[in-house]
Formats: structure tokens, C-alpha cells, sequence
């Protein structure tokens, strides 16, 4: 097991960097972190029956790019929108 300082972000510029980090494929404990959060989300979705399964699907979207394409869109259409920003 990582120690707890291995997965602790930091402000919100720090946090979104190691998030760009994870997206981009950079492996560790941070990475752990996110697949087991994003399987988590899966399974409460009802789009996956185990955690294993969406451990297996969130790693396939950050590993094709898809996870960081979509946050990408997400950022573009939020700077878009400035009545989200207010």
C-alpha cells in the first residue's frame, strides 16, 4: 500500500495538474485513486455489474485518451458558458 502522501493533491491549480497528469498516463497510487473512484461511479450508475468490470472500463478510457478528450470538452464548454462562471 502507498502511503497517504502519495495520493494528497494541494490547492486547486495542484489538484488539476495531477489530474492532467493521470489523464495523460502517468501510473501510481494517484492513478489507483481514480480507477477505483471512476469504478465506483460505474457501478452506482448501473453501467457495470462489478468493480473489477469498472476498474477495467476506466482504465481503458484514460488509456485511449477518451477520459482526458472529455474533461478537455468539459473545460472548453465551461469557459464558454459564462453564466457557469459567475
Amino acid at each position: 500500500p502507498a502511503p497517504l502522501s502519495a495520493i494528497m493533491g494541494g490547492d486547486a491549480a495542484r489538484n488539476a495538474e495531477l489530474l492532467k497528469r493521470v489523464l495523460k498516463g502517468k501510473g501510481g497510487p494517484r492513478r489507483d485513486i481514480v480507477l477505483l473512484n471512476a469504478s465506483f461511479a460505474l457501478l452506482a450508475a448501473g453501467e457495470v455489474d462489478r468493480l473489477e468490470d469498472g476498474i477495467q472500463r476506466a482504465a481503458e478510457a484514460i488509456d485511449s485518451g477518451n477520459a482526458r478528450l472529455s474533461l478537455e470538452r468539459l473545460v472548453d464548454v465551461s469557459q464558454q458558458a459564462p453564466e457557469l462562471n459567475a
